[in-house]
């Protein structure tokens, strides 16, 4: 948002198609008003300093095999206790979609267009949430086990190889039958970052050897 010097230099033009407007503090957001008579919502910069408020992570495809509709679960289940978080999902997802329209009914939930970025997001994170039916090898898990970041995943072998359940991270079943939103949220793991050793072979790939 602009600094209040600028404010008379901007003209807001309603649009139907702007269900929310953020301000990045109660000082942005209480100038917004004062200025233009535009309601907001204080969501934080997440590259500012962590709050008490726990962040949650997706970088997964919005379908059912990546648990789409677990995910859906979990937020819904928060919200229903109350809970104060946010959950960055970076994926696209189909605005005619079943889920599009239930998770932005959350105000916690905060979309994020995907780019080759997404993944430096992890160091303002609490939790890395991999939700999937079956995986081959799980890139984000392992990313954010080896930064030290705590897992809330599935259990299915690719995950349970990493996930340590109350270690770091914690693993729920498939039917999301042992969702535990307290544990979640007041009993957060602090792993220490583990960095996988390279493969020799792939060293030999990344040095022209092989």
């Amino acid at each position: 948002l602009m600094e209040m010097e600028q404010w008379h230099d901007f003209k807001w033009q309603p649009n139907p198609k702007v269900k929310k407007v953020i301000s990045v503090s109660e000082t942005a957001k209480e100038s917004l008003k004062q200025a233009l008579g535009v309601d907001s919502e204080v969501l934080a910069n997440i590259l500012a300093e962590p709050s008490k408020r726990p962040v949650f992570l997706c970088l997964s495809r919005a379908t059912p095999e990546k648990g789409i509709d677990r995910l859906l679960k979990m937020v819904q289940a928060f919200d229903r206790a109350g809970k104060d978080y946010v959950l960055y999902l970076c994926s696209t997802l189909d605005p005619y979609g079943q889920y599009y329209h239930e998770l932005k009914n959350s105000s916690h939930v905060v979309l994020v267009e995907p780019n080759p970025y997404n993944d430096s997001l992890m160091r303002c994170a609490d939790y890395l949430v991999q939700l999937s039916s079956c995986e081959s090898y799980c890139y984000s898990v392992h990313q954010a086990t080896a930064q030290g970041i705590a897992v809330i995943g599935t259990k299915i072998p690719e995950i349970e190889k990493v996930v340590k359940d109350g270690k770091n991270g914690y693993l729920l079943n498939l039917d999301m039958s042992n969702l535990d939103v307290e544990k979640i949220f007041n009993k957060i793991p602090r792993p220490k970052a583990k960095p996988e050793p390279i493969d020799s072979n792939w060293q030999k790939v990344l040095t022209g050897e092989l």
